[in-house]
């Protein structure tokens, strides 16, 4: 009975963490809409790719060099703020990316997308300030819960078919790893570099070298 009670509250906390995330990317999304370039959809798009693509870029390239200082530092209850710091400006990039190339297909087969502006001032205004409020409210649920890795997509989260388990775009990491106060009460646990590796995806130094 408790494994059932368990499996229900997991599946719950997974529909509360899609709500949130829809929130944070909804108002990013209408943010981004509201303030780049509103006169031209075409140009706010391929703008908006570039963004994301130089955002991801700079998360990618310095993400290993984070991870050796993590590893080295003795602050390890900063750590957690440094983590959840990181999967938020790489939310960012997701969003960019996704902003862009969505609405470059939009530029691409309708005829009127080149030219945009759609708001006027007052609406524009409201749909900023709800923009806003929707962006904070999701990120602050995720906050809460610990789980602000689950704002990510591709181009920061890619999952290959090949990998097990089978079935495994229903995968989570049980409801016992969702201790937000742990946060408070513990540092960051401890993972050695040949673990990190292994759980990032990217090739070790040693492999590097090798080629």
């Amino acid at each position: 009975m408790a494994c059932v009670r368990s499996a229900v509250l997991e599946w719950l906390l997974a529909l509360v963490i899609a709500a949130a995330v829809a929130s944070a990317w909804r108002g990013a999304w209408l943010s981004i809409d509201a303030v780049l370039l509103r006169r031209s959809l075409l140009a706010s798009a391929a703008v908006s790719l570039a963004a994301g693509c130089v955002l991801f870029l700079t998360c990618v390239a310095t993400q290993e060099r984070l991870a050796a200082w993590s590893r080295q530092t003795t602050a390890r209850r900063v750590l957690w703020a440094m983590d959840a710091a990181y999967s938020y400006l790489s939310f960012w990039s997701c969003v960019l990316v996704w902003r862009g190339a969505w609405e470059l297909w939009t530029c691409a087969f309708a005829e009127d997308a080149a030219v945009w502006d759609m708001h006027p001032g007052p609406v524009l205004t409201r749909q900023l300030w709800t923009a806003c409020v929707s962006h904070v409210v999701g990120v602050a649920v995720l906050l809460l819960l610990g789980g602000v890795r689950n704002l990510n997509a591709p181009p920061m989260l890619v999952c290959s078919d090949t990998a097990g388990p089978f079935l495994g775009a229903s995968m989570t990491p049980g409801l016992g790893r969702f201790r937000p106060l742990d946060r408070l009460r513990q540092p960051f646990p401890e993972q050695d570099a040949a673990a990190w590796y292994d759980a990032v995806g990217i090739p070790r130094p040693e492999e590097l070298d090798a080629l």
